[in-house]
């Protein structure tokens, strides 16, 4: 049964690449209609592709979700500015999605575009001080370079349970948590602009972990933040194995420690911090 499901599995990623590539426009197609033409609209639907694992070029969906089109200077639309039914306010055709960030920040580092995800999640990270540090269900996708603070989506649920979960994915892909066996393997891509990070207490075959990262990703500043992203090299990043004898914090070898490039964002640091790691959800809110 394992081996059919495998076959059958590869087969379909086969015939996804192969009916649903565009090859003038360098994405994959949003659907086929039902005469099997390509709907050609592009979405972040290419993020979710990554977080699948089953696309073949993964390097022309990262490049399309950091151009400008997608990327608003907060995140990613879920639809691109310029499609014909592109609404900045429009619920599935131009708003942001914290939830829908996460999984596209997610299959970036699946495929080693660390500092593609990187700027992805520090961008929905930024917008926690217009939103009272709790993700909205969406907001508005307009430029950042034009509005110069996130739009509020007019009917948005505040909390919401999707977008709850958004900042704990994040947390995963920044520290690159993975369960290996009885380890948990940790290979971080935080931004520099966070100074420092930590996740304590840990629980799972390994007993229990906590992991730490320091600066180490170079992402965009705001001058450059709407260039073309390209594939950057592997680095020397950060590597932790959780002690499977338990209780004792990982041994990490990092960079060594840096000056603190952005100290304005520290409060921010330390507010999205607490609101996702620290604070017990049985309580309410302060």
């Amino acid at each position: 049964m394992a081996n059919r499901l495998e076959n059958e599995a590869a087969e379909l990623k086969v015939r996804f690449n192969r009916d649903f590539w565009i090859a003038d426009k360098q994405y994959f197609a949003l659907a086929l209609d039902g005469k099997k033409q390509k709907v050609d609209s592009l979405t972040s639907n290419l993020g979710h592709l990554l977080w699948s694992g089953i696309v073949d070029k993964a390097e022309s969906c990262s490049r399309q979700l950091l151009r400008p089109r997608l990327f608003s200077g907060w995140g990613i639309r879920t639809m691109a500015e310029g499609e014909g039914g592109y609404n900045p306010i429009g619920y599935h055709i131009g708003t942001l999605w914290p939830l829908d960030n996460s999984l596209v920040a997610q299959g970036l580092r699946n495929y080693e575009f660390d500092e593609q995800a990187a700027t992805v999640i520090f961008a929905n990270l930024e917008t926690g001080r217009y939103f009272d540090y709790r993700f909205p269900e969406a907001f508005a996708g307009y430029p950042r370079e034009q509005t110069q603070f996130p739009v509020e989506y007019p009917t948005a649920c505040s909390p919401q349970a999707w977008s709850c979960s958004a900042p704990l994915l994040f947390l995963r892909t920044m520290f690159g948590l993975e369960p290996v066996g009885k380890r948990l393997l940790v290979d971080p891509a935080v931004p520099k602009q966070i100074e420092r990070l930590e996740l304590l207490g840990i629980h799972g075959r390994w007993h229990r972990a906590d992991v730490f990262a320091r600066e180490l990703i170079n992402i965009p500043s705001d001058e450059t933040r709407f260039a073309v992203a390209q594939k950057p090299p592997r680095c020397d990043r950060a590597n932790a194995v959780a002690n499977p004898q338990g209780g004792e914090t990982p041994q990490i070898r990092t960079r060594a420690n840096r000056k603190i490039v952005m100290s304005g964002y520290i409060e921010l640091r330390r507010r999205v911090q607490s609101d996702v790691v620290s604070r017990d959800p049985r309580k309410p809110s302060p």
